[in-house]
Formats: C-alpha cells, sequence, structure tokens
C-alpha cells in the first residue's frame, strides 16, 4: 500500500520495479493541482497486476506518463480527461483503444508506443498540430507503413 496522506505538493511518482504495489487506490486522496500548475505530474507505474487507476482523472496534466507494461483497458478511460505531453505505453490491445486514446488527446507533444503490434494504423497523428515525436518498434511495419505517402510534421523514430 502507499502512504501519501497530506502529500499534495506533488510533482513525480515513480513506482515502476516494483510488483507487490498493486493498490494505487490511496493515490485517490491526493490533490494534484500544485503538480498541474507546475509543470505537469510525472507518473512512472509498469506493474500489470494493477487493477484500477482511476486517479489518473483527478490529474489536469501529465507532463510525463508512463504506463509500460499496463493493458490500455484498465487505463485508457481514466486517462481521458488530462492532458499528457508524453506517454510511454506498450499495452496497447487493438487500433480502437489507441484511435479512441487519440482523439481525447488532440494536443500530445510525444508519443514513445513501442511493441504495439495491434495498433496498425498511425495516421490520425498527422492531424495532431503540437505532436513532435512518434517511437515506435521495428516490430510495426504495418503501423510504419500507413505513413507512407502522408505529409505529417512529427518526427518519426522506429527502433
Amino acid at each position: 500500500s502507499i502512504a501519501l496522506a497530506g502529500h499534495n505538493r506533488l510533482h513525480g511518482i515513480w513506482l515502476d520495479n516494483n510488483p507487490a504495489l498493486t493498490d494505487l487506490s490511496p493515490l485517490n486522496e491526493c490533490d494534484f493541482e500544485y503538480a498541474s500548475e507546475h509543470g505537469g505530474l510525472i507518473f512512472q507505474y509498469d506493474n500489470e497486476k494493477v487493477k484500477d487507476l482511476s486517479f489518473l482523472s483527478k490529474v489536469r496534466y501529465f507532463c510525463d506518463l508512463n504506463l509500460s507494461g499496463i493493458n490500455a483497458s484498465v487505463w485508457v478511460e481514466a486517462a481521458a480527461q488530462p492532458r499528457i505531453g508524453r506517454l510511454v505505453a506498450f499495452g496497447f490491445p487493438n487500433q480502437k483503444v489507441f484511435e479512441a486514446f487519440i482523439e481525447a488527446h488532440q494536443d500530445i507533444e510525444t508519443l514513445w508506443i513501442p511493441w504495439n503490434t495491434k495498433v496498425t494504423d498511425l495516421s490520425m497523428l498527422t492531424e495532431l498540430p503540437n505532436l513532435k515525436t512518434v517511437d515506435i518498434s521495428n516490430t510495426m511495419k504495418k503501423a510504419a507503413n500507413s505513413l507512407k505517402g502522408k505529409e505529417y510534421s512529427f518526427e518519426l523514430i522506429i527502433e
């Protein structure tokens, strides 16, 4: 469990590499206004056994949201409201969930989404005005090919 009572000036929470920590419900009691007003919250967590990330909806702005290793179906709804500068996510279960996330985050600046082999079409990213970088893995060839012949202003990195 997490003990965060009274911590209202949070700027970053790094909980990755902690397999025993699956209950993040105490984060629902936190006030994230300070982080939202001072450059955004950094949140990093990678435990696929987590079931509730509802606190994400309480944060107005994430400068960096790293949910690598967690199936997006667990967090995508809760993350629909906050503004997100940079997303790191490997767990989009299908194209539809990815598109719903993008639709809700038209102002995203950086996507680091390697190993999302079920994401096969990146063409909707060409319409995002603030997108600077999209980083995908070489296992996402179909997604990369969806941009061929299209104009886009972001940097596409294939690792």
